[in-house]
């Protein structure tokens, strides 16, 4: 059976408001996987321990280890009787009755007040204590003055807890992200321009550079957040940045490449021209400068971040671009004036099969077209690729197609793609075909 960690759900779906843990026994397991993450949800509650002190204090210091600073203990076993007044995204109220096994009310909408840690584990204290002395029932007689919410039936508590604000007046207007790979050259002559930026984080990923590009920057530059990723022997620029993303926790990621300039204040930018629902790219004609983008971060998690089956260079920007604006986030053009790039040749990009490249930069974005166009072919035909594995698989057939048609010398070839449809479809199968040239890419699709 295949692990699946919170990591990858949140890198797929975001970062939720609320978690809820209640998994039997495992939620221990799951809330050290939490606290291992940069960013957390505002709100968490797990099914609290009642029978082992030793436990419970183990529990509410894994909360705060993981940066949850407030806490309510809630009464579950009659939430279903209960009906409460809560509020809407909207800001406004209604009335809502929870039905049976219902987790109840989060978070500001539980009506009991947030204690700190000692007084939560002295609120659990006395009712463990009861519970040693005679069970579960014994709960009932908590003192209803001192914890209004632990209401008159036994039974099992939750733990909410809250993650500790963090101030407006501390937080940056975005994150710029900035991967590198060997690129340490570059990095010297464009961090230094980085760090200058007002009201801007910095993150740099280290992705197994060889030339320790992420120890440079922490004795050079104390100030950028610096995140080292070592248990990959390639390189995937879209897990780069994947990675910078979730260690960010400002509305807006800027993600640009270790041999770009940036000469204006993105701060001032971002004040001037930031819409919702909207991403940025730059104007250029210079191809160094695609994979300069501006996106609000809720945009960005909400469409799942960039493929991680692209590895090695190439079309991993555009893919992304695209899904943005097919999923209803509008591609808005910046001019690139005060953005430049550091002129290099093809060595220093990862196109080499060694480190996961296609093999060549004609490769590359041939490969990289098919696999984009065909992505959404798929989905639209009720096939879509629904994880990391099946897309891993499709992009490697994509590659070897591509590769043997540079080999043939042909200038044109046709790739074709058999599967069967979903269950309830009136064809038997899905038959694609696309015509494909040299150095055109994908001319058309049959």
């Amino acid at each position: 059976m295949k692990r699946t960690y919170i990591f990858e759900i949140f890198k797929k779906f975001g970062i939720p408001f609320y978690l809820k843990i209640d998994i039997e026994g495992m939620d221990r397991h799951l809330l050290d996987q939490v606290a291992s993450l940069p960013l957390k949800p505002t709100y968490i509650s797990i099914e609290s321990e009642k029978t082992d002190y030793k436990n419970l204090v183990d529990e509410f210091e894994a909360l705060r280890r993981a940066g949850y600073v407030s806490f309510k203990l809630v009464q579950q076993m009659h939430m279903h009787q209960k009906t409460m007044t809560l509020r809407r995204l909207d800001g406004t109220y209604f009335n809502h009755r929870f039905a049976l096994h219902s987790s109840g009310p989060f978070g500001d909408d539980i009506i009991q007040p947030w204690v700190g840690y000692d007084e939560a584990l002295q609120q659990f204290e006395g009712l463990l204590e009861d519970s040693h002395r005679s069970g579960d029932f014994a709960l009932e007689r908590a003192n209803r003055d001192q914890a209004p919410a632990l209401l008159n039936s036994p039974g099992w508590f939750d733990t909410h807890a809250k993650l500790k604000d963090l101030s407006e007046n501390t937080k940056k207007a975005a994150t710029l992200i900035v991967t590198c790979k060997n690129r340490l050259a570059h990095l010297r002559l464009t961090l230094a321009k980085f760090v200058k930026q007002k009201n801007i984080d910095i993150i740099l990923v280290d992705y197994g550079c060889q030339e320790n590009s992420g120890n440079w920057t922490l004795h050079n530059f104390p100030s950028v957040k610096v995140v080292f990723v070592s248990d990959d022997p390639l390189f995937s620029s879209s897990r780069a940045r994947n990675i910078g993303a979730l260690h960010a926790d400002t509305d807006y990621l800027i993600f640009a490449d270790a041999d770009t300039y940036i000469d204006f204040s993105l701060d001032d930018w971002l004040a001037a021209n930031g819409r919702p629902g909207e991403f940025y790219t730059i104007s250029s004609k210079d191809p160094a400068l695609q994979g300069v983008s501006i996106i609000n971060r809720y945009d960005f998690f909400k469409v799942g971040g960039f493929d991680e089956a692209f590895r090695g260079w190439g079309f991993e920007d555009t893919e992304l671009y695209f899904r943005l604006d097919t999923q209803g986030v509008k591609k808005r053009l910046m001019s690139d004036h005060g953005i430049s790039s550091i002129p290099h040749d093809d060595s220093l990009r990862q196109f080499s099969t060694k480190v996961g490249g296609a093999g060549s930069k004609a490769k590359a974005l041939m490969v990289g077209e098919l696999y984009t166009k065909l992505k959404f072919d798929l989905l639209n035909n009720g096939k879509p690729l629904i994880d990391l594995e099946q897309s891993l698989k499709f992009m490697e057939t994509i590659r070897h197609f591509v590769n043997d048609f540079f080999e043939s010398g042909k200038s044109e070839t046709v790739f074709s793609l058999k599967l069967d449809t979903p269950k309830g479809s009136n064809m038997a199968y899905i038959s694609l075909h696309y015509h494909l040239a040299r150095p055109s890419g994908v001319i058309a699709k049959g």
